[in-house]
């Protein structure tokens, strides 16, 4: 991803948001968005409008689709699917996907550029649902303290190791500490 001059991130040129994401949250994405957009709708349907969109790679069975068909949504007739209500869906877990339509206004506190990418990062981390574990060195930093960052992480290793892993910029865990994913800021350096 690259921060353009309005403080957004975009994706880099020739690539898409489907190259990162797993087929099966791919296809929770598009059902979800899909009975989001229309309220109800049968099996057929909701299958001829997603699949056209999970082109890049995967191609899921009508089986898959019924899964996290099943997962998400619910029929009360046994014709016509509609999203589960949001509180069941917190959980199992599900609720990262209900972001919400406002868009919330924020401040960037001062800080250095290095910083505020961490601080950017740790707010989306927080609103896909993980706890973010943020590294040694930044956590001094009062506006990533203020984040209530994990200050563990559940990981079994060799001293060097953690020491090493101590010193990444960012990692998104799991409420258990279980590292999902690790971010360096590079500034300067082109990746």
């Amino acid at each position: 991803f690259d921060l353009e001059d309005n403080n957004l991130w975009q994706i880099k040129a020739e690539r898409q948001v489907g190259n990162f994401i797993p087929p099966r949250e791919r296809i929770r994405y598009y059902v979800i968005g899909y009975l989001r957009k229309v309220g109800k709708a049968n099996f057929d349907s909701i299958v001829t409008t997603i699949l056209p969109l999970l082109i890049n790679g995967h191609r899921p069975t009508r089986a898959d689709i019924a899964d996290v068909l099943n997962e998400v949504a619910i029929s009360y007739d046994s014709v016509n699917w509609e999203i589960k209500d949001p509180s069941v869906l917190a959980k199992q877990g599900i609720l990262p996907l209900f972001v919400t339509e406002k868009r919330e206004e924020y401040e960037m506190p001062p800080s250095t550029a290095h910083n505020q990418h961490i601080y950017r990062l740790a707010i989306l981390c927080q609103k896909a649902g993980f706890v973010p574990y943020i590294g040694k060195q930044e956590r001094n930093d009062p506006m990533l303290a203020a984040l209530k960052p994990l200050t563990r992480l559940n990981v079994k290793a060799e001293p060097v190791q953690q020491k090493r892993i101590e010193q990444i910029d960012i990692i998104w865990a799991q409420a258990d500490g279980t590292p999902v994913w690790a971010f360096e800021i590079e500034e300067h350096t082109s990746i």
